[in-house]
Order: C-alpha cells, then structure tokens, then sequence
C-alpha cells in the first residue's frame, strides 16, 4: 500500500519562491496538493480547512506575525512539519532561532545571490529530505499486503550499548525531538548528538528540548564527564569526542566531508 501524499502549504509573499516550492512539490510527488498563500489570514483559513503534512512559513509572510502563525499551527496541527524561511539579514538567524523554538522544524535561509536554477535545486533537495523523513514515518507504521502488521524478527542477543550517538542535518530537529520526547527519565546511558547548524541553533534547540523531554538535555561543554539520562549537545560547528576518561573534548577544527 502505497503512502498518502503529502497535502503541502506554502505561506510566502514571494510569488517567485511560492513557485519554487510549488514546482519542486509537484516533481517529487505528483499526487501533492499544494497551496500557496501570501498573508497569515489566509493560511489560518487553509488550516482551519485542512490538516497539511508540511508547511513553509516565510517570516515576511504579510498580515501578521509570522511566529505567532507558527505557533497557531502547532497548536492546530502538531504532527506538521514546518519549514521556515527568512532573507538573509541582521536579524535572520534570530529569526529562525525563536522559530525552533517555537516548534519549526527545519529552517532555511534563502540564498538571494543564486540564480534561479540554484535556489529551485536547492529548494528541491530540501523538500526531498522533507518528504523522505515523512515517508520514513508512515514507514514504520505500514501494514502488510493482508492487512497485518509485518512480525519483526526476534534477536538473537540482547545488545545492551554504552552510549548512544546520533548525527543529524537536515530535519534532524524534527527527528531529535520525536525520539528524545519518547524517553523516559530514567533512560540509562547518555545520548551525545551531533546536529548540523550554527552555534546559537543548537543553543535554542537544546533548551527547547529540556522543556519537552524527560530527560536532561543541555549543550555540551568541553571535558565536563557524562552521565546516564543526559543528553549533550555539541555546540554549533564544532567536532565532539569522547576521551577514555568518559570526558567530552571540543575542537573547532575544519569541516569534514
């Protein structure tokens, strides 16, 4: 059984980036209704109509403010994945930072010095993650050709790790706050992570995740000894380890590919 296609919503008073999404949607999945809207009024209509699988909030979306149209939207549909987006400016990295916290779930800033060719690819790609974490969602719930959930394959040992690291870029917030809110207090070994994003991102997504999850969530510091039900996050562009000493060492040492 094949999944639903997404219903997308894209809330942009740029007609030439509404298209973009618009366009990009249609290509990956055919099957896509998409809508376009230009102010915040009429996506609280298109919401209040129907419940949308991802959304594009553009901060200069007129008529409003956009973080609080955000807010509304997690508030109507929790399950969404939003995307934000902003023009490059003084302000667009705090921008997208109170968007995170308020529950985006990916931001993007737009690269207005592209041609359009550039900036459609790198809206395609983006989308294309988007709908590859939700396909991986229906995923886990998919049923077999009878209708039966498909048994899983018991173990053969029991595999008891030490530590768990997870390594995430795009849509990793959205990933990160599914699968640290399902754990409880008690959980009984540390989590380091590794997200990709700048420095004052990982700050903001670590204090929203404290206030969601169970468990302990700060950004990581440098030689400071880990502890189980604790999760640490690794400042923005910067490399984390683990020494013998179950220590955490930070460098900033060049990006890896």
């Amino acid at each position: 059984m094949s999944a639903p296609a997404p219903r997308v919503l894209i809330a942009d008073p740029s007609s030439v980036f509404s298209k973009m999404f618009s366009q990009a949607a249609a290509e990956l999945d055919k099957r896509a209704p998409v809508k376009c809207v230009a102010s915040c009024a009429q996506a609280r209509g298109e919401i209040a109509r129907a419940d949308f699988d991802i959304i594009v909030i553009d901060a200069d979306t007129s008529g409003g403010d956009a973080l609080e149209l955000l807010s509304d939207i997690m508030h109507r549909i929790p399950t969404a994945y939003i995307l934000f987006t902003t023009r490059p400016s003084s302000i667009s990295e705090k921008l997208c930072a109170n968007a995170m916290a308020r529950g985006a779930s990916d931001y993007l800033i737009k690269p207005l010095d592209k041609s359009y060719n550039d900036n459609y690819s790198m809206v395609r790609e983006r989308l294309r993650g988007t709908l590859r974490i939700l396909r991986g969602g229906d995923a886990r719930h998919a049923v077999g050709s009878e209708g039966v959930a498909p048994k899983k394959p018991k173990p053969k040992h029991r595999f008891k790790p030490g530590l768990v690291v997870i390594a995430a870029s795009t849509g990793g917030p959205m990933a990160l706050d599914k699968i640290l809110t399902e754990l409880n207090s008690d959980y009984p070994i540390p989590i380091l992570i590794v997200q990709h994003m700048p420095l004052h991102f990982t700050e903001v997504m670590a204090q929203s995740l404290n206030q969601k999850s169970a468990l302990h969530v700060k950004t990581a510091q440098d030689n400071e000894t880990i502890a189980a039900g604790t999760v640490y996050i690794a400042p923005g562009g910067t490399h984390m380890k683990l020494n013998a000493e179950s220590r955490i060492v930070l460098d900033n040492s060049p990006a890896r590919g």
